[in-house]
C-alpha cells in the first residue's frame, strides 16, 4: 500500500507540472478534462498494452484502466479547484 501511495503521489506531481506548465485555469471541469485525458491516453493506454502481452482477459483491460483513469480525474479536479 504504500509504494502505491508512493506512485499516485508521483502522478499527481506530474500532474501539477502538467497544470502549471499548461496554464490550466478554470476549477473542476479543467481538472475532469485533463484527468479524463491523461487518464485514457496515458495510463489505461499503456495498462492495455502490457495486458495485450500478457493475453489477459478484456474486462481487465476495463477495470484497471478505469481504476487509473478515475483516480486522476479525482487527483487533478482536486490540483485544478486548489489554484
Amino acid at each position: 500500500m504504500f509504494m502505491s501511495f508512493i506512485l499516485m503521489f508521483l502522478i499527481t506531481v506530474g500532474l501539477e507540472i502538467l497544470i502549471y506548465r499548461a496554464g490550466i485555469t478554470g476549477g473542476a471541469l479543467s481538472g475532469v478534462k485533463l484527468g479524463l485525458t491523461t487518464g485514457v491516453f496515458f495510463s489505461a493506454a499503456a495498462i492495455s498494452i502490457t495486458y495485450l502481452y500478457l493475453k489477459r482477459a478484456v474486462g481487465l483491460h476495463f477495470i484497471d484502466g478505469l481504476y487509473h483513469v478515475v483516480g486522476q480525474v479525482i487527483a487533478a479536479v482536486i490540483l485544478c479547484a486548489w489554484q
